[in-house]
Order: structure tokens, then sequence, then C-alpha cells
């Protein structure tokens, strides 16, 4: 009888991880790939609600020609989206990399600091955010502050863009930075797990290569350059499509609100449930040519090209 050959350390490692990750796999397998399937479903028929009931009719890819086709508002709606995502998503990675290295440096208070750039995350999550907007508090304090916000926004706006026209600036540039000027609050609000997934990622740096690169005589230009971003490469790939996926699940866009007033106002849930269909489809394209660029750019930076 042959002797069975002892499991190796990866191998147990790996069914620690399976065990581990158990929990995501029984959700994937029994509740989201069902709602998925029903979803399309939906999607592929006409869907009426009755009285305790519902019907569907067959109607193929129908919805999603006309959304494509025929409807005024989608396209545009879904431009500006994707735009906006295409606009936020550097100004998010150059913030979040940005603050995360001001916080990995040694002074007094730096958990306080860290603390406070974590706050913004806390109040759009879980139960408090559903706490302040059931209660009107979004509403009360947007009221209150809209006024000071925008003229305070219109003059940092008007300022940086003065500037970059005596530098003689492109336009392309200069709408880029207006527009990352105009919502620096939103920027700020997305950018707190992003800083912290960074932060942790700086400090698996080892010290070692700080030291070598100062025996060395290499400037802190030069280490960032050399050191800090070749080593965040996979951790900034990773900010990037969480960033962009963070984006994506939030409601508040005009699209969403389109689609919204679209499937529960007027009642066309399978028409509304193509558009989302096409926003997803969209989104996944995106995450693809985000993903392929930021790696191969960071895998070119690695080796030195």
């Amino acid at each position: 009888m042959a002797k069975r050959k002892p499991c190796s350390l990866e191998r147990k490692l790996s069914r620690c991880g399976y065990v581990f990750i158990l929990p995501l796999i029984f959700g994937v397998c029994v509740i989201w790939l069902p709602n998925i399937v029903q979803a399309m479903v939906f999607t592929l028929n006409e869907l009426k609600v009755l009285p305790g009931d519902y019907t569907l009719t067959w109607m193929g890819l129908e919805y999603f020609r006309r959304a494509l086709t025929e409807n005024a508002e989608f396209i545009p709606l879904l431009l500006s989206s994707l735009r906006s995502l295409a606009s936020d998503i550097p100004v998010i990675l150059i913030f979040s990399l940005f603050m995360a290295v001001l916080l990995n440096q040694n002074f007094r208070g730096r958990t306080f600091v860290r603390a406070v750039f974590f706050i913004p995350v806390v109040l759009v999550t879980g139960v408090v955010a559903n706490t302040a907007y059931e209660t009107g508090l979004n509403d009360i304090l947007s009221s209150q502050n809209l006024g000071d916000a925008a003229n305070q926004a219109t003059q940092m706006t008007a300022g940086v863009e003065s500037l970059l026209l005596s530098l003689n600036f492109g336009e392309g540039l200069l709408s880029f930075v207006s527009a990352a000027v105009t919502g620096i609050s939103r920027v700020v609000q997305s950018s707190g797990v992003q800083i912290f997934l960074f932060l942790a990622a700086l400090q698996e740096i080892p010290e070692s290569l700080y030291e070598a690169a100062r025996v060395e005589g290499c400037t802190k230009w030069e280490t960032f350059w050399k050191i800090t971003l070749p080593m965040l490469a996979p951790q900034i790939l990773v900010v990037a499509i969480y960033t962009l996926v963070d984006m994506f699940s939030q409601s508040d866009s005009a699209l969403f609100k389109y689609l919204d007033s679209l499937a529960f106002s007027q009642q066309q849930y399978s028409y509304a449930s193509s558009m989302y269909w096409l926003y997803t489809a969209a989104v996944g394209i995106a995450i693809a040519v985000v993903g392929l660029i930021i790696a191969r750019a960071t895998r070119r930076r690695a080796e030195g090209g």
C-alpha cells in the first residue's frame, strides 16, 4: 500500500483560505447568482405587476434596442456618468496616495489625524447614512450650507483657472483641474478607504530599502519614483478598481435617478432593468480598460522603463 504524501504548507494555507471565504462563496451561489438570473429574466420579458403576482411576456432584446436607439436621455446620461468616472478616479487616486504618504510620516497626533480622514467614510455608510437620510438631516445641512459652499467653490475655481491661464495651460487640463477643484468635497468624502489601503501598503515596504537609497544619495523625489511607487503597483490597481466600483454603486447620480423614476414612477421595470445592464456592461469595460492601463504603467515603472 502506497504511502500518502504529507500535505505541504502551501496546500494547508490554501485550504484555510477556502474555509475563510466559504461564506462569500455560499452568498454568491445561493443569493447573488439567483438574483442575477432573475433580473436577466425580467429584462428579457415585459414585467407587469398584479395584486399579489406578476406576469411575464417575452420581449427578447427589444428593450436593449429601444434604450440604445430610441431613448433620447439614456445615452447622454450614460456618457456623462462615464466622463465623471474618468475625471474623478485620477483625482481620487492622486489625493489618496498623497495623503497616505503624509500620514505615514512620524509626527505627533498621527493617530488622531488618521481617524479624522476616516470620519467621512463612517458618515456616508451604514446606519449613520440611513439615519441622516430618513430624518432629513442631509437636506437640512445641504440647504444651510449650499449657498456658502457654492460661493466658495466658485471663487476657488475662478482663482485656479486664472492661474492656469496665466501659465498657458491647455483647455483640456484647465477643465480637468476646474472640475477637480469644484468637486473637492466629493473627492475627500470618497477617499477614506483608499487612503487606508495605501497607508497599509506603505507600512509593508521594508525600511531597509529607504536606508540603502539614502546611503546612495537618492533624494526623496527619486526614492518615491524608484521605490515607493513600484512597490505600490498592486495596491494602485486594487484602489483604482475599488474606486470605480464604489462610484458605480452610488445612487445619487442623474442616471440612477432617471432609471429609478422610470422603474418605480412609470412602472417600466423591464425597460429600466435593460438600461441598468447596459450601464453595468459599460462600467465593466471601463474597469477592464483602467486595470489594463494601470497594470502596464506600473509594470513599466517597476522595470525602470
